[in-house]
C-alpha cells in the first residue's frame, strides 16, 4: 500500500531542482540516494539520511519518515490504510494534532479539499476504533503532528514531534490577509517576513525603502507609524491617510546613500528587480557602514540554476558576526527568496 520511508520536503512548484541541489550540497551523500518528486514537493529515500537544521531555504515544510499511499488507495479509505496512517502515532505518547494540506492548491483548487475530507475519515475511523488516541488529539498546538500531504501521486504521511518541523503552521502556509487599499499585493512579503522574525517596525521609526514603486512595501511600513523615505525612479499609488510619513526621493535605490539624520535606519527594505550579485553588493555597502538595524530584502532567482547563484549571498551571510537573520523562500515569494533578520548592538 505505502512506499518506503523518505524524507519529504514540500516547497513551491517549480522550484524542485534548486531545492534538490541545495539538499546536495548539504548533504554529499545524497549523491547515492534517489531523490524523486512532482510538482511542489522532493522526496529523499536515503537510510542514513537526517533532515538539515536549520530548515533548508526552499522547503515550506517536511515530514520526516513519510511514506506515500498510491492515489487508487485513497477512494475508498481501507482499515488498512486507517492504522498504516494512525500507526505513525505509536511512539506518541502526548498530545497530537493533525495537519492535512494539499501539494499544489493553486494549481489544483480541490486538492486541499480532498486533502481534508481524507484526514475528516481518518478522525472518524480514529473515535471509532482508537478512542484513547482520539482523546489525545487536539485542534491547535501538541507535542506531535501527524502530517498528510495530497500530491498529483498520492498521499504522504507521517508524525513526528512537533519541534523537528522547520514550521508550525499546516504547509509552512503564512496567508496573509489583503488590504484592498494596498497599491500591489507585494507588501505581504515584507507581512509574512515580520512574522517570522516576530519583530515588526513600530511607530516613529525610520524606513528606507529601496524600488518602492508602486508603494506596496512602503504602504506597509507608512500603515504602522513609519518615517519612510521611498526610493524609485518610478511613480508610488498610494492613497488615503497613513500613520506614518512618507518622502518619495525619485532616484536609482543601488547606489543610494541614506541621509546623515537617518542613519542608521531602523529598517531598511528592498524589492528590486536586480541579480543576485547585485544584490548582495547592496547589502555588503549597508553592512560595511552600519546604516541599518533591521533587514528585509528580497533575492530574485535567475531561470537556471538558482541555489548556486545565491551561494555567495550564504557565504556572506556565515562571515557577519552581528547578523542574525535567515534566508528563506516565503509563502508568498515568487521566483525569489527573502532575507530578513536584525543587527546585533554592539
Amino acid at each position: 500500500m505505502s512506499t518506503s520511508p523518505a524524507t519529504f520536503y514540500l516547497c513551491r512548484a517549480g522550484l524542485e531542482p534548486a531545492l534538490r541541489s541545495e539538499l546536495l550540497a548539504r548533504d554529499p551523500r545524497l549523491r547515492d540516494a534517489t531523490p524523486s518528486g512532482a510538482r511542489g514537493y522532493v522526496a529523499v529515500a536515503h537510510a542514513a539520511y537526517a533532515p538539515p537544521a536549520p530548515a533548508a531555504i526552499f522547503e515550506h515544510q517536511r515530514i520526516p519518515r513519510a511514506e506515500r499511499i498510491p492515489s487508487k488507495s485513497l477512494n475508498p479509505i481501507s482499515e488498512a490504510t486507517e492504522r498504516a496512517v494512525l500507526g505513525t502515532l505509536a511512539a506518541a505518547a502526548g498530545s497530537w494534532t493533525l495537519h492535512a494540506y494539499a501539494a499544489c492548491p493553486d494549481a489544483d483548487p480541490g486538492a486541499a479539499r480532498r486533502a481534508r475530507g481524507f484526514a475528516d475519515a481518518l478522525l472518524r475511523a480514529c473515535g471509532r476504533r482508537w478512542p484513547e488516541l482520539a482523546a489525545r488529539r487536539r485542534n491547535g498546538a501538541a507535542e506531535w503532528v501527524l502530517q498528510l500531504c495530497l500530491t498529483p501521486d498520492g498521499m504522504w504521511y507521517g508524525a513526528c514531534p512537533a519541534e523537528d518541523l522547520p514550521c508550525a503552521r499546516p504547509g509552512g502556509v503564512f496567508r496573509m490577509r489583503l488590504d484592498a487599499d494596498a497599491p500591489s499585493r507585494s507588501y505581504l512579503k515584507l507581512e509574512e517576513a515580520w512574522l517570522r522574525m516576530g519583530a515588526a517596525p513600530r511607530p516613529g521609526d525610520t524606513a528606507v525603502d529601496l524600488g518602492a514603486a508602486p508603494g506596496g512595501w512602503t504602504f506597509a511600513l507608512a500603515r504602522r507609524g513609519c518615517r519612510v523615505l521611498a526610493v524609485d525612479n518610478g511613480p508610488l499609488r498610494l492613497r488615503g491617510d497613513l500613520p506614518g510619513s512618507v518622502r518619495h526621493l525619485r532616484e536609482d535605490g543601488l547606489p543610494f546613500c541614506p541621509p546623515r539624520d537617518f542613519r542608521p535606519v531602523d529598517w531598511l527594505v528592498s524589492d528590486m528587480l536586480i541579480p543576485p550579485g547585485k544584490t548582495l553588493g547592496l547589502l555588503r555597502r549597508w553592512t560595511q557602514h552600519a546604516w541599518m538595524r533591521h533587514v528585509v530584502c528580497t533575492v530574485k532567482l535567475p531561470q537556471q540554476n538558482p541555489y548556486p547563484a545565491i551561494q555567495p549571498l550564504i557565504d556572506w551571510m556565515r562571515q557577519q558576526p552581528r547578523l542574525q537573520a535567515e534566508l528563506r523562500h516565503l509563502y508568498h515569494d515568487r521566483r525569489e527568496i527573502t532575507l530578513f533578520g536584525s543587527f546585533k548592538e554592539d
